[in-house]
Order: C-alpha cells, then sequence, then structure tokens
C-alpha cells in the first residue's frame, strides 16, 4: 500500500483565523512540528502560583562582591521576606512581596529598588517563559506569518500587533535562532530545548535586548529547571543572569495549579493516551462515533459543528487546500446521505495522542450504498486532528482522499484493526536483535514485515496470518518482527540491508536466519494490494521459504 493520507501533529495555540502560507512544504512542517513542543496551555494549565525563594546571602555576597556575615542587618531583614509568584501564561507574571520585620534605618529606598528589581526581573522571565511554553514561539503560518524553507530549515516572518519577528528552525524542526522588532525594543534571542516525556521544553534562553532599539545591547541569559506539579511541567529554579549587572537565583516550590473547569476539558476517557501494547488492541475514540452518526444522517448542521472554527479548521482534498474546511467537509459528507448511503464503517489504523487534548486519528472509511434495489461500496482514506475545544472535540486539520469502488479481498480483513501493529520505529533494531537471538535457540528463521500502522494491507496480511493454516505455518517456523517505516523513511537502513525497495509498497517481507543472513526478500511488491493476493500466495511463500527441516524443539531446563 503506498499511502494517500498524510497525518499532520500538532498542539494547539492560541492565534487568529487561518490563512496559508506561499510555502506549502514549510507550512506543512511547521503545523507537523507543534506536536514535538510542550504546550501546558493546550493541556489545560490557566495559571500556576508558586512560593519562591531566594538564597538572600549568596545573592548579596555576589552583588557586594564580598562575603555577607550572618548578622548583617540587609541580610536579617530579607530573611524576614515572603516571596510568591503567580503566572497566568499569556504575559507577564507577577511577585507578591511581604515581610514580618521593617528595613534596616536608612536602607528603605534601597529596599524598594530591590522589590522593583525582582519584580521587573520575574515580568522579565515570565514575559519570555511564557512565550515559549504557550505555543507562540511555533505560531500557525497565517495571514500574519510567512513559512519559507531555507536549507534543511525553516524560516519565519511574522507580525503581532506593533511587533515583527523573525525565527529558524533547524532540519528537526528545533527554533534556534529568534529576532523580535518592536517600536520600544529589539531582542535577538537563541533558545536551548531538552525533551521531556511530554514534549520539548526550553532549558535556557540566551538574548540581547537593546531598549529602546538604539540603546547599547544588554546581555541577559536565562536558565530553568521543571518539576512536575499534576502532570504539568512548572519551573522549580531559575536563573536570570544579566550580564555585567549580576546573577539572580530563584526556587519554586509549593506551586498549586489552576486548570481548565471539567465542562471545558474532554473526558478522562477521550484524552487518555493510548499506550503501546504487545497484544493486539483496536482503538477507540468516542467523538467519531458522533461524526459518524452526523455523516450516516446527512446532518449537513452538525458535520459543520465538529470543525473548529477560530482558528479555522484546514482540509486537504484531492482538489487542493482549502481554506473553510468546515463548509467543504460538511458539504462533502452530507451529500452522500441522499445518494442512498445505508451503513458507514471508519476503521481507526492509527491513533495517537501527542499531548492530552490533541488526538490524531488515520482512518478507513467503508461506506455501503442502497438505491433502488441496488448495491455498491466505497472506501475513503481520512487523517483527522481532533483538539479538546468548547467542552468537546473538533476538528481542526483534516485530509482525505475522493471515494473509490471497495475492492473485494479474498484474505480475511480486520473487524477492528490494531493500531499497535507496528511497535515505535526506535524499537526496530532492538526487537529484530531478539528474534535473531530466538532463531540461534531454535533454529526458526526471523520473518521480516516492512509496513505501518496506517497500512490497511498490513492490517489484513497480518490478520491472514493469525487465521488458519497461516498461523500454524507461521508460529512453528518464524519469529515475526514489525518494522514501522512510519512515513516511508524510518528505518531504511534495515531496508537496505535487508534489500527491501520501500518505494514498491508495503506490507514487504524479508526472510532472515538465525546467523542474520538474508535468505529472500521481496523485490517487486508482491504482497503489497492485500485485494491482489490470497491465503494460498502467503502459504506459498511461507513454506517456501521456511527452514528447510522442522526445528527441533528446545529442551526444557
Amino acid at each position: 500500500m503506498n499511502r494517500k493520507v498524510t497525518v499532520l501533529l500538532f498542539a494547539i495555540t492560541c492565534l487568529g483565523t487561518s490563512t496559508f502560507a506561499q510555502d506549502k512544504a514549510a507550512s506543512d512542517r511547521l503545523r507537523a512540528a507543534h506536536a514535538q513542543y510542550y504546550t501546558p496551555t493546550a493541556n489545560g494549565l490557566r495559571s500556576f502560583r508558586c512560593e519562591a525563594t531566594i538564597d538572600w546571602k549568596a545573592m548579596l555576597t555576589r552583588f557586594s562582591g564580598a562575603e555577607i556575615p550572618e548578622d548583617n542587618p540587609m541580610l536579617k531583614y530579607l530573611q524576614t521576606t515572603h516571596l510568591s509568584v503567580v503566572d497566568q501564561l499569556k504575559g507577564k507574571g507577577s511577585m507578591e512581596w511581604s515581610d514580618t520585620g521593617a528595613p534596616p534605618e536608612g536602607k528603605e529606598e534601597s529596599v524598594k529598588q530591590m522589590r522593583d528589581g525582582l519584580q521587573t526581573m520575574i515580568d522579565g522571565f515570565f514575559q519570555s517563559w511564557n512565550a515559549y511554553m504557550n505555543g507562540g514561539m511555533v505560531p500557525f503560518p497565517d495571514k500574519s506569518v510567512e513559512a519559507t524553507t531555507t536549507g534543511d530549515g525553516i524560516h519565519l516572518h511574522g507580525t503581532s500587533n506593533n511587533a515583527t519577528f523573525d525565527e529558524d528552525f533547524d532540519k528537526n524542526m528545533l527554533l534556534t535562532h529568534v529576532t523580535v522588532d518592536t517600536p520600544e525594543m529589539k531582542v535577538v534571542a537563541v533558545p536551548t530545548y531538552v525533551r521531556t516525556d511530554d514534549g520539548l521544553v526550553v532549558s535556557a534562553v540566551a538574548s540581547q535586548v537593546n531598549q529602546p532599539p538604539s540603546a547599547p545591547p544588554t546581555e541577559i541569559t536565562i536558565r530553568v529547571e521543571y518539576a512536575k506539579v499534576d502532570s504539568f511541567q512548572i519551573p522549580s529554579h531559575v536563573v536570570y543572569d544579566i550580564k555585567n549587572v549580576g546573577v539572580i537565583e530563584v526556587g519554586f516550590s509549593a506551586c498549586q495549579v489552576s486548570v481548565a473547569d471539567s465542562a471545558q476539558k474532554p473526558t478522562a476517557e477521550e484524552s487518555t493516551t493510548v499506550q503501546a501494547s504487545s497484544s493486539p488492541a483496536g482503538a477507540a475514540f468516542a467523538p467519531l462515533d458522533r461524526w459518524k452518526a452526523a455523516v450516516l444522517t446527512g446532518d449537513r448542521a452538525a458535520i459543520k459543528a465538529f470543525y473548529v472554527s477560530d482558528p479555522r479548521a484546514f482540509a486537504q482534498t484531492p482538489q487542493g487546500k482549502i481554506a473553510d474546511a468546515a463548509g467543504e467537509e460538511s458539504d462533502f459528507w452530507s451529500r452522500l446521505s441522499p445518494t442512498g448511503l445505508a451503513e458507514i464503517v471508519p476503521k481507526i489504523l492509527e491513533q495517537n495522542s501527542p499531548q492530552p487534548g490533541v488526538t490524531s486519528l488515520v482512518l478507513r472509511i467503508e461506506l455501503k450504498f442502497q438505491s433502488k434495489g441496488e448495491s455498491h461500496q466505497s472506501v475513503i482514506s481520512i487523517a483527522q486532528v481532533w483538539v479538546g475545544q468548547d467542552d468537546d472535540w473538533h476538528i481542526v486539520v483534516t485530509q482525505r482522499s475522493d471515494a473509490e469502488p471497495l475492492p473485494k479481498m479474498r484474505l480475511p480483513e480486520p473487524k477492528i484493526p490494531n493500531t499497535h501493529l507496528y511497535p515505535e520505529a526506535g524499537e526496530a533494531h532492538k526487537d529484530f536483535e531478539a528474534a535473531l537471538a530466538a532463531a540461534q535457540v531454535d533454529h526458526k528463521r526471523v520473518l521480516v514485515i516492512f509496513g505501518a500502522n496506517w497500512c490497511y494491507d498490513c492490517h489484513v496480511l497480518d490478520t491472514a496470518m493469525h487465521s488458519e493454516p497461516l498461523a500454524s505455518i507461521v508460529g512453528k517456523n518464524y519469529h515475526v518482527v514489525h518494522i514501522n517505516i512510519e512515513e516511508g523513511k524510518s528505518n531504511s537502513d534495515l531496508a537496505d540491508r535487508f534489500q527491501v525497495p520501500l518505494d514498491k509498497g508495503v506490507p514487504s517481507l524479508a526472510v532472515v536466519d538465525g546467523s542474520g543472513q538474508l535468505i529472500t526478500s521481496q523485490q517487486q511488491g508482491e504482497f503489497e494490494s492485500a485485494a491482489k493476493i490470497g491465503i494460498e500466495d502467503i502459504s506459498a511463500f511461507l513454506n517456501h521459504w521456511k527452514p528447510p527441516s522442522a526445528p527441533n524443539p528446545v529442551p526444557k531446563s
């Protein structure tokens, strides 16, 4: 099967109505890049409050250049202060300062300057950090943002209110350079990211700030460490380093988070990230059932309501990019019912939740029509990205093929495809080595099957191989390894090693013995179309390339 529909994964950010950049490749890469950046606002975080602590003695020592004794009056006063911070994740944070003592006599103005300076530092930190963490630094390409390909990466140029900005992303879509110009200041920043289980989080930002733009630059470096608070990544330690001025370190603790109201969040059942499993498991997604019901009845208004209106959902059809996805898709799907649509069977081939509140689906939609005593069946390939929004789930990106006649299969088909049939691409080498080790012990051969979860023919082949008589042949003679090629390029080293030309389509098979020697591989996409083969074809292949003699059972210890 050659892929016809490609899924675009991304986390939703709060920007305006979307149109599209001129460079489609750059635009698509930018949209897909959202998935790798952790965005707490997309996960439901509204704000947080933390206790803030400062090692006052260390800070005073750094600023004065001399060791501060424990009985220093200023130190003793500062140790009576209580600090807390609040961040709404939309712009500036704030710091609250209270004390239980009085400043040293004659030092009232110095304390006021210190308090104001810390507030300015906290404001500056959150203004920068929020932009990186609320999705603002990886914006949608829209009418105010132009994305263009530059070398292996992309460049963004855009406007927002009175600001212009330019950003550079490398070949892995990591943000490497930012320039922001406003009438009040110019900022040039170089961010650094670390990878977490939740996605990329910014760990440092080195900036040059000209305020006003004509002023000499001030070099500021921010470094951030994180701790999990109710599943959210919240700063636990911040270093704010102003060159030639000083370094301020602040610890955040006892943090409390405020999340979206339960009425505005998807249910726990719907937002749970699907975890990979070694056993067959079909996927389920409740909002898809409601979408299916609307399509079956031809309710145009109900269908249209499934698509995000702000920012406007994006659709890719065989006719090209569609800016008004809600209008186009509701027209397309509502036209089916009047033509005799009697049954719709969505099969989820691939389901991913890059972060809570975002779910992507690759679907095979099988349609059955009955009209005037006649019936026929069609199939449509679809990719959808759903987001939790306004107390429900809505579609923000969709891509589909045209309807085609449903091919007749001689092979058994899965009623509920196993969305974890192909493990993560990074597991391929480990899985193959494990199968090879087992084959060295029991003298079976290794059956290497290249494919991907989006590939329906791959699911059909697997269903056939779990049916008799194929299941017995496989069980007695082979260790099976599924190699995930993802979008077509992953694990290409293994494909080259086993002489499997992936451009011929998948699934594609290779047979290897226990020593790792290649026995055979499919060169012409022989099993690429499940509609063209039967049980006898698969049986002939498996019997022809099984070990020369039945493997001896491994004695029990």
